[in-house]
């Protein structure tokens, strides 16, 4: 069965109306160090909302954290619409995430990201 657009957007705004931390997406740039080299440092690219929770038992959920090896790994939600790589990180509420990857499905409702915090 396929949703209409309609109940797609009434099943975003619900998953929506439940991300309630600020979500800072950032990027690994370049930055110049004067002396002709440069270093990386993590840019904010974008800040959107989101829900920070444990793994759930998606199979592909927990596919792309058996890959991951680490023991704090998350699943964060983000609107649907969220331009997201697994090449960015987050910071959430000052915690910082790398991203082992990131689930899109045919009707997304929301973009889902599995993360593990940096320490």
């Amino acid at each position: 069965m396929r949703l209409s657009e309609q109940e797609l957007k009434t099943m975003r705004k619900a998953q929506e109306e439940l991300m309630t931390e600020t979500v800072y997406i950032q990027a690994v740039v370049a930055v110049s160090d004067g002396a002709a080299g440069s270093s990386e440092s993590l840019q904010t690219i974008a800040t959107t909302k989101g829900r920070i929770g444990t793994l759930g038992r998606d199979p592909r959920e927990r596919e792309i954290a058996g890959r991951m090896g680490s023991v704090h790994i998350y699943v964060v939600s983000l609107p649907a619409d969220t331009m997201l790589s697994d090449k960015n990180q987050l910071q959430i509420n000052g915690r910082q995430f790398v991203i082992g990857g990131v689930i899109r499905a045919s009707s997304t409702t929301a973009l889902r990201a599995v993360v593990a915090e940096v320490l």
